[in-house]
């Protein structure tokens, strides 16, 4: 029975090794931000300098940083939660793509519409949106296996912890117009990679009749 259940335990860590991986590199940051007194977020939040002095790496690198223990906690709690399914279904390269993207395009959007903070802003949940856009995507392109997945003891506790992390993440306008950003532009980026799929299935099935 312990050998069973560690072995679920290692198969469930194996499915979500790079959001694993990510985790432990956020709370690494973290660290550093803390025992240095902040200077990563100094060089590294999306603040006013992004564009000033053009240091465009900020809109990559804010999203390691994190504010306080809840906020690193949180977006931990919700980068597992959902990126797990993301991550098992699609693999490695296709979780990043869906989770660096929005996340690039949300910093990039939200300082040049409602413009620079000075103190700089943090964080990792448009990414985690953006990753929540395509596990909507997946539950209704594979509804079956999707509500399968999350009718096990597991799946319902991360069917509820991923409910909590979206009531508890929309703590303010600037969140929600956020997170709104990175759930539309996650949507967009999953959208595209399914499109580019569905021509190269049609243009493989052309040739096919072609060629036999």
């Amino acid at each position: 029975m312990i050998k069973t259940a560690l072995e679920k335990i290692l198969k469930v860590i194996k499915d979500m090794k790079c959001s694993m991986i990510l985790s432990i590199i956020f709370i690494a940051v973290f660290i550093i931000d803390q025992i240095t007194d902040g200077v990563l977020t100094k060089f590294g939040s999306a603040s006013k300098y992004l564009f000033d002095n053009k240091e465009f790496w900020r809109l990559l690198t804010s999203t390691y940083l994190h504010g306080n223990v809840l906020h690193l906690l949180g977006n931990i709690a919700g980068l597992l939660l959902i990126g797990y399914t993301v991550e098992k279904r699609y693999g490695i390269s296709l979780f990043l793509l869906f989770f660096l993207v929005p996340e690039f395009l949300t910093n990039m959007t939200q300082w040049l519409i409602t413009g620079i903070n000075v103190s700089g802003a943090v964080g990792a949940s448009c990414g985690i949106y953006g990753l929540l856009a395509a596990l909507v995507i997946t539950l209704h392109r594979d509804i079956k296996n999707t509500v399968k997945e999350f009718r096990s003891a597991f799946g319902i506790i991360r069917a509820l912890g991923i409910l909590v992390y979206v009531g508890f993440s929309f703590g303010s306008v600037f969140n929600l117009f956020g997170h709104a950003l990175g759930f539309a532009f996650g949507t967009f980026v999953v959208t595209v990679y399914f499109l580019i799929c569905f021509f190269r299935e049609q243009r493989k099935e052309r040739a096919e009749d072609i060629y036999g």
